[in-house]
């Protein structure tokens, strides 16, 4: 019992540290919600978040994806908040961020620990016919770097594979390793069936405007050979992860 509590309260301390050590919003309202905008909006004055779960902040705040944070209370993926949080000066979107941990920590008590476990984990490598991928010309773009990606499509102009396979990771709810040796950047533009699409269930949440997926077309790992001549192998590799060992709900104000 002694072990635990003294546990307890590094890990508490920790988090005090944590908080007064990094920048922080000048003011912060938050706000339970009951809609499903999914909008985090960042400006040179602050952010407005409306209907964000915890989860989704964490992942936002850190730099982490769903996969990535471990344990905590069943609200932080059904819970929603309106956040509005106001700053000065003009900072980048790491200081946001850097802030945004701080409220966390301040207002919703928020404490964490970072592991590395052993997960399944996909090696991205060229497929037998080779790398089908267009590098990007040599003299820079309006645009270069950029991921645009939605229903059954991802986008890139003038990207690294790097980039792709962080997008990928995204899609594919599991960690992503580039094991291609592809250096520069690329244009590439892939089309899938995204799994388990019903599109009477989908109409509702997608963007009038996103086009749909072909329903007679492939599945990601089929289309990014047959298009980018790229394959995905499973294996295991280390994941850092997130463990929620302390969360709150916030008051409101």
């Amino acid at each position: 019992m002694i072990a635990a509590l003294t546990v307890a309260g590094v890990l508490l301390l920790a988090a005090s540290t944590h908080a007064q050590s990094q920048p922080a919003f000048e003011a912060a309202s938050i706000k339970s919600s009951k809609g499903d905008m999914d909008q985090f909006r960042v400006s040179a004055g602050g952010i407005d978040v409306r209907d964000f779960t915890l989860g989704a902040l964490i992942q936002t705040a850190y730099g982490v994806q769903s996969f990535q944070i471990s344990g905590g209370p069943a609200w932080l993926a059904s819970d929603r908040f309106n956040i509005v949080a106001r700053s000065t000066g003009a900072p980048s979107r790491q200081q946001t961020n850097l802030m945004l941990q701080t409220l966390l920590v301040e207002r919703f008590h928020l404490a964490l620990l970072r592991e590395t476990k052993e997960l399944p984990v996909y090696h991205l490598n060229p497929a037998k016919s080779g790398s089908k991928l267009t590098p990007a010309p040599a003299d820079p773009r309006p645009g270069d770097g950029d991921f645009h990606w939605g229903l059954g499509r991802i986008q890139g102009q003038g990207v690294t594979v790097d980039g792709f396979c962080e997008i990928l990771s995204l899609q594919l709810q599991h960690q992503v390793l580039d094991k291609t040796n592809l250096a520069g950047r690329f244009d590439l533009k892939l089309l899938h069936m995204p799994d388990n699409y019903r599109p009477r269930d989908s109409e509702a949440s997608v963007n009038p405007n996103e086009p749909r997926p072909n329903p007679e077309g492939a599945p990601i790992f089929s289309a990014l050979q047959e298009q980018l001549g790229l394959k995905l192998e499973p294996a295991k590799g280390p994941v850092e992860v997130l463990v929620i060992d302390r969360v709150e709900k916030p008051s409101e104000n």
